[in-house]
């Protein structure tokens, strides 16, 4: 039996040289919560791929913002806003 997988696309934000989104997916009957991950692209060059951050976020995440070196330094979700320990590296 295939099991089916919702993904969501949210939270677009834009920094100097990238642009970010959360990605958020879970399996339809599983009780499990959602993983969230951030995907990047270079907005310089379109041929340069979609970077993942392979790291999920502890619990559900809603949002992010971005701190003074263009990295995810902030989440928000159920539980409130929270910082993002250990920091995020965004694949090159």
């Amino acid at each position: 039996m295939r099991r089916l997988r919702l993904t969501v696309v949210s939270s677009p934000v834009l920094a100097r040289y990238r642009a970010f989104w959360l990605a958020s997916s879970r399996e339809l009957a599983s009780p499990d919560p959602a993983r969230s991950i951030v995907e990047t692209v270079s907005v310089r060059s379109a041929a340069r791929r979609v970077g993942r951050v392979d790291r999920p976020f502890a619990g559900a995440v809603n949002g992010f913002a971005l701190g003074s070196a263009s990295v995810p330094e902030l989440t928000s979700g159920a539980t409130g806003i929270s910082q993002v320990d250990p920091r995020l590296v965004i694949p090159g």
